[in-house]
């Protein structure tokens, strides 16, 4: 909930589902369709092998919640016995400097900052730019021991037999040493080459048990700060995000989407909105020249897919009623709306609305969606915590970290200017007895006399 000090400092999006778009057999690779034609020749589909190290089975491990406080209320479990030494899991890293995702690059939780929420799930080193976010499978779980407990798993490179890249091009192998030996710049925009790391476990763990790596002292120190530095911003208790929202209540779905005019009366809380998939090919009905409204319909043509709409706009919904079932056999019986179509910036042309004001009719509900107004969920919040998760000491080799330039302390500048005072004081007290000096030999033709010269 946003009262509390967890609130923004993880995703609350998980669990996401891929279906099956064809028959899959035991063994087969899972992928999906890449629309980059840079990778269109970089992977080649293949049948698991249990006896090839290229494989990684990961039927080890599981997601599920957890009882001890941790951030999220999720963990990784093992599903097995796992023996010390073990790879627990692999991930390959995406590299990312640390301009990219904050401002000062110092992962402190500043009022106002606009750190990114993916900074809590990458790894850093306090004297390196570079970033590394694992996306593996599951590894998004892997928490920080709670107290009490300790890191039963710890992270390592990719440990990699030179056998098994053998026929694989360069753009196929998945770890490339030699990237730790460039610069942290150099790596992090380096494009057709990867790295990846192994979760290895420290010690037995049994099944069941909940795995965990040490995010390291300078996480910890932040996290402590951040509990006791935490205050709720106004209405944390009763803020609902969308998701929330809409799982509590039917006011999301079929008939119950809330036209305007009912939102008068009991309105959606004020961090949501609504918005409708569409485009502005759709077909148009008539247009008022005179009021500049285009009027169309949601239709679904006979060369199109079910879904026709692709770009997603807020929307405002204008009346209800019940498709004719001789209309559209696609929703035939169901709930159709009217919706007031809303233009917004950037997307493809595609989505830029012409003509004047969109007026749709035969909107399907399961077009429209209730979602929260951008910049008010809790990854927004000025006080949620951001931080790296900290790497073991060794991991990073020495060419990704910043080159130490020695700071003047307070004290050696203090030492400093006492010395340059007292070589300044010197200086004048020994000009001053040269001039004295000079103007003896030239007052008194008894100067040389009195120190002992002949006249």
């Amino acid at each position: 909930t946003r009262d509390s000090h967890h609130a923004g400092s993880y995703s609350y999006r998980h669990s996401l589902a891929y279906i099956a778009s064809e028959d899959i057999r035991a063994g087969d690779e899972l992928v999906v369709e890449c629309a980059d034609d840079d990778f269109a020749n970089a992977h080649q589909t293949s049948t698991f092998d249990p006896t090839d190290p290229r494989f990684i089975c990961v039927d080890n491990i599981r997601a599920g919640p957890t009882s001890d406080g941790s951030i999220g209320g999720m963990g990784l479990r093992a599903t097995r016995q796992i023996s010390g030494g073990d790879i627990i899991t692999s991930s390959p890293v995406v590299p990312i400097h640390r301009r990219e995702l904050f401002g000062d690059g110092t992962g402190s939780t500043v009022q106002g900052q606009p750190y990114q929420l993916v900074l809590n799930y990458a790894f850093g080193h306090e004297d390196s730019d570079l970033l590394l976010l694992p996306y593996g499978p599951l590894t998004g779980y892997i928490n920080h021991p709670p107290p009490g407990k300790k890191a039963n798993a710890m992270i390592r490179w990719h440990s990699l037999d030179e056998g098994v890249h053998f026929g694989l091009s360069r753009r196929q192998q998945y770890h490339h040493s030699e990237l730790l030996e460039l610069s942290a710049d150099e790596v992090a925009f380096t494009h057709g080459k990867g790295l990846m790391i192994d979760y290895v476990a420290l010690g037995d763990i049994a099944d069941g048990d909940e795995i965990f790596i040490d995010y390291g002292d300078a996480w910890r120190n932040a996290w402590d700060s951040h509990v006791r530095r935490w205050k709720a911003p106004n209405g944390g208790i009763s803020y609902k995000s969308a998701d929330r929202y809409c799982h509590e209540t039917t006011h999301c779905y079929e008939e119950n989407v809330r036209t305007i005019e009912e939102q008068k009366a009991n309105p959606y809380p004020d961090n949501l909105e609504t918005v409708c998939y569409y485009d502005n090919d759709s077909t148009r009905i008539k247009v008022d020249e005179q009021k500049q409204i285009v009027y169309t319909t949601w239709t679904i043509g006979e060369e199109q897919n079910y879904w026709p709409h692709e770009c997603l706009r807020p929307c405002r919904i204008l009346k209800r009623y019940r498709s004719n079932i001789d209309d559209d056999e696609n929703y035939a019986g169901e709930f159709l709306y009217t919706a007031e179509m809303l233009p917004f910036e950037g997307g493809a042309e595609v989505c830029t609305l012409t003509g004047g004001r969109h007026i749709a009719t035969d909107v399907p509900w399961d077009s429209i969606l209730i979602v929260d107004r951008p910049r008010t969920t809790d990854t927004f919040l000025d006080q949620a915590f951001r931080h790296e998760i900290g790497v073991p000491s060794d991991l990073y080799p020495a060419a990704w970290l910043r080159k130490k330039v020695r700071r003047r302390s307070s004290s050696d500048k203090v030492t400093k200017d006492s010395q340059k005072k007292d070589y300044d004081e010197f200086k004048r007290r020994k000009k001053t007895d040269e001039l004295k000096e000079t103007l003896m030999k030239e007052r008194s033709p008894r100067y040389e006399l009195l120190h002992g010269d002949e006249l």
